[in-house]
């Protein structure tokens, strides 16, 4: 059986629509949009039959909101909370803060290596972190087919940890909110040197759910 990992971003959510930095005081969580896109998310999973071993999720309001809803009565395992799997990491003192002013009153000369706000993480770091738990998942559920809520820039940072793609790709990609990305191997995803071509990206920003398809 091949291993399997579906990201999932969360749904609609007011830190995004406020404009404010999410962190565990300051994410509110879902949207009314938000609502309705983890509804839809989880029809289209109940329709699929999905039969998944392992549900993580990033310990966020916004994420683990979306989880419950989309897993709700599919006879899925419990929502394991993974700090791995969050977004930018911040201090409790920028926690709910305006993103402006957040950006401004730590402004640092930034870049891959360095973060742009003096109390924030790298690109880099997030990269490095976000790809350690990802690959950790795969290993610790090796054929088996797990789901992963969590935020765009851990699913950003899956075309590095599975696609080998370079820290700073040369294009930016879409990552809507509730939106599908799936990759696979039928190799053994502990192995090192991974072998070439180990991972199939499957699915991409797919949301087909939002647009009244059936997917």
């Amino acid at each position: 059986m091949p291993t399997r990992l579906l990201l999932i971003r969360h749904a609609d959510s007011w830190h995004k629509r406020e404009g404010i930095v999410g962190g565990p005081r300051g994410d509110r969580g879902l949207t009314e949009e938000g609502v309705r896109q983890a509804e839809r998310l989880h029809d289209r999973l109940a329709r699929q039959g999905l039969e998944g071993q392992a549900v993580y999720s990033s310990p966020l309001p916004r994420s683990l909101q979306t989880a419950g809803m989309a897993t709700r009565d599919l006879n899925l395992p419990p929502v394991t909370p993974d700090p791995g799997l969050i977004s930018w990491a911040v201090p409790d003192e920028a926690d709910g803060m305006p993103t402006r002013e957040f950006q401004t009153r730590y402004a640092t000369p930034g870049g891959v290596f360095h973060p742009f706000e003096s109390v924030s993480e790298s690109w880099a770091s997030l990269v490095t972190r976000a790809s350690h738990t990802l690959l950790t998942l795969a290993r610790r559920h090796r054929g088996q087919t797990t789901l992963v809520f969590t935020h765009a820039e851990v699913v950003k940072a899956s075309l590095v940890a599975f696609g080998n793609l370079p820290l700073l790709p040369p294009f930016e990609v879409e990552v809507r909110p509730a939106s599908v990305t799936e990759w696979r191997t039928g190799g053994d995803p502990a192995a090192w040197p991974p072998p070439f071509l180990a991972w199939t990206l499957a699915r991409w920003n797919d949301a087909a759910h939002l647009e009244g398809g059936e997917g």
